[in-house]
């Protein structure tokens, strides 16, 4: 992902993927988790937790 350049590129299945920085490292365990809460409720009760609207 080019932050500056506002552009990013997937992975090639034939190239190692490049390491995770540091500051992101303990985000996929986060997703994951929220995932799970969020798959237990309704699209309604998941904005009213976030506080948005659709």
């Amino acid at each position: 992902m080019d932050y500056d350049g506002g552009y990013f590129r997937s992975n090639h299945p034939d190239k190692k993927a490049p390491a995770l920085p540091e500051r992101i490292r303990g985000m996929p365990p986060a997703a994951q988790k929220i995932g799970f809460w969020f798959s237990r409720m309704s699209v309604h009760q998941i904005a009213s937790t976030l506080r948005v609207q659709f």
